[in-house]
């Protein structure tokens, strides 16, 4: 019933081919796949069944061949498809379950775009190896504060909340960091019985908040 279907390509063919993989045509999914590669979302689903087919480095070498050297791209629309920065998270997450863990960890070094849905891949791929001091150097440096937010919940699980804390209360030029920040710093104090804290850091947020809105520039940082 869904062959007829999956000749047109997209969410119809992802359902074929996640149905054959389920009931032991893995390799006929792939193969399938392969074929709409330049679909994002069956690029998504080729990497995820590629594994259980044993063609994981068949796929790797055909994303591999579509992340030119050197391309960036100047708007949204400048690559169709599969654009190079997917092509690279796709790639890293084939070579991390293949132990490659430094290939994967340079792959994602070298995407234009870092945070997709709210969430650093390379920060959460240093997290999940514990690659604490890696993780530490790239939040410093990430603008956006999403690495370093994802360094806080590491220690944070790892029984560091002072180190979890300090994290958040280390200076930063950026308003929309230190929002970022404040609003997570003060969630996590509120977690460990601090809400003394963490209101004085939603109380210094508004302010923040207020002088962004207005165009003003925030006063100078004092740390609760």
């Amino acid at each position: 019933m869904a062959r007829p279907y999956a000749r047109s390509g997209g969410s119809r063919l992802e359902l074929l081919a996640r149905l054959l993989a389920r009931h032991g045509g893995q390799n006929e999914a792939v193969t399938r796949l392969i074929a709409g590669i330049e679909d994002p979302c069956l690029a998504f689903a080729l990497v995820e069944l590629a594994e259980g087919a044993g063609r994981d480095e068949e796929t790797a070498g055909l994303l591999a061949a579509r992340i030119p050297a050197g391309h960036r791209c100047q708007d949204p629309w400048c690559c169709r498809g599969l654009d190079p920065d997917t092509a690279i998270g796709l790639l890293a997450t084939i070579r991390e379950r293949q132990g490659r863990i430094d290939e994967a960890v340079a792959l994602l070094h070298s995407r234009q775009i870092t945070s997709v849905n709210n969430r650093d891949a390379l920060a959460d791929l240093l997290a999940r190896h514990e690659r604490i001091e890696e993780l530490r150097a790239y939040a410093a440096a990430e603008p956006g504060g999403l690495a370093a937010q994802r360094l806080s919940e590491l220690l944070e699980e790892r029984g560091d909340v002072d180190g979890a804390i300090a994290v958040y209360r280390s200076p930063d030029d950026s308003p929309a960091c230190r929002v970022l920040g404040a609003a997570e710093l003060a969630r996590l104090l509120a977690r460990h019985g601090r809400g003394d804290e963490a209101i004085e850091v939603m109380r210094a947020l508004a302010h923040v908040s207020r002088s962004i809105r207005s165009g003003r520039a925030p006063p100078p940082r004092s740390d609760p």
